[in-house]
């Protein structure tokens, strides 16, 4: 079985969901941003290499 293939686990709350992502403890409508203006950081984009003249 791939990694990102679902293994057809049931969890109980979106807290629980969160936690097997991570492995650490979240609220999980947090996690899932379903509160306002909260949620996981997001990956930083990448910076493009300073181009020197």
């Amino acid at each position: 079985m791939r990694k990102d293939e679902p293994t057809g686990q049931r969890f109980a709350s979106l807290s629980e969901v969160a936690r097997h992502i991570t492995g650490a403890h979240w609220s999980g409508p947090r996690f899932f941003g379903l509160r306002r203006g909260e949620g996981p950081p997001s990956p930083r984009p990448a910076q493009a290499p300073a181009v020197h003249a």
